[in-house]
């Protein structure tokens, strides 16, 4: 059965990460310990680890608690060393997507730097709102400052960017370019894909995606109620 050939496999301090994940994909939420406290995952480093718990947490649901054990030994760790690189993104993304908004926030506080991309400017913000529970403004204009300051054609065009600068536009009360965004980000859903979603800090089908954005323009339009579901996380 490929599911107990995936855990004997997971027995291998010497198992490639590329093999772990295809071992993690075989196994189910009963096995969550078993995988995370496995030769193969204690053998990862730092990095490797932060990979393994974003796949397993955004592209693998049914082991969201296999990726919350095997991030464990890295939240835990009072000496954490990650750089705002890949791993860092993914780290903040994981937090933020868990609730953990203060851990987020310290992890991504970009105070003192002199450079600052615009990945971790927006979800600084984010992880600012979900732990006071409502955004910050100051923080939204660093995240359009630096969207302005790109070359039109440097910027990105998928539906997850333009969906984030529409929410940060109509943070800092740009509703006209908020609505822009929005509809921009609509027109650009691949309908065969799924996407990460800023609105619920999650990999979303297409028609989820565009659920969540018409959420947001409802938000945009005076809907009070409307508040993104990822501060419940």
């Amino acid at each position: 059965e490929a599911r107990k050939e995936a855990l004997r496999a997971l027995q291998s301090e010497k198992l490639p990460l590329r093999s772990i994940k295809q071992a993690l994909r075989l196994t189910g939420p009963d096995d969550s310990s078993i995988v995370a406290g496995s030769p193969a995952v204690a053998s990862l480093g730092t990095s490797e680890r932060i990979d393994l718990a974003y796949e397993a947490y955004f592209e693998e649901p049914k082991m969201r608690d296999a990726a919350l054990l095997i991030l464990e030994p890295v939240t835990e760790d009072t000496h954490l060393e990650v750089d705002l690189s890949e791993s860092g993104n993914e780290l903040a993304l994981l937090y933020i997507a868990t609730g953990q908004f203060r851990e987020a926030e310290d992890f991504l506080s970009y105070e003192g730097f002199e450079e600052v991309d615009i990945h971790t400017a927006f979800n600084y913000a984010m992880a600012s709102w979900g732990l006071r529970g409502s955004a910050d403004a100051e923080a939204f204009i660093r995240v359009i400052q630096l969207h302005e300051a790109q070359e039109k054609f440097d910027r990105s065009d998928d539906a997850n960017y333009l969906q984030c600068i529409a929410l940060a536009y109509w943070v800092i009360e740009d509703t006209k370019k908020a609505m822009e965004y929005a509809e921009l980000a609509l027109k650009e859903i691949d309908p065969d894909d799924d996407t990460f979603t800023c609105w619920r800090y999650s990999v979303v089908s297409a028609n989820a995606l565009r659920d969540d954005i018409v959420e947001m323009i409802e938000l945009f339009r005076g809907n009070a109620l409307m508040e993104p579901p990822f501060i419940s996380n």
